[in-house]
């Protein structure tokens, strides 16, 4: 799994209905999907706990991908993800 915390640091409340986890490039890994609703209301200072089931790729290597919390299309933070596989 992918696990990401992050925290509002804005002065704006994120809203349920309007923000999203996106898959925006790099190796797949994710198994279900490319966006998911985030459906937790965020206040200015809260954190979110953000999770997406992977799988490792089956061949040895270095994998990166770019995932992103946006609200209503805009990117509000980027979210790596970077692994070495060894020995699959």
């Amino acid at each position: 799994d992918a696990v990401w915390k992050v925290t509002n640091i804005g002065t704006k409340t994120w809203e349920v209905g309007y923000l999203d986890l996106k898959y925006i490039s790099g190796k797949k890994m994710q198994t279900v999907a490319d966006i998911f609703d985030i459906s937790k209301v965020v206040a200015p200072g809260e954190e979110l706990k953000l999770v997406v089931d992977m799988k490792t790729p089956s061949t040895a290597g270095d994998y990166t991908a770019q995932w992103a919390v946006t609200m209503s299309g805009t990117v509000l933070c980027t979210l790596p993800v970077d692994i070495e596989v060894v020995n699959p």
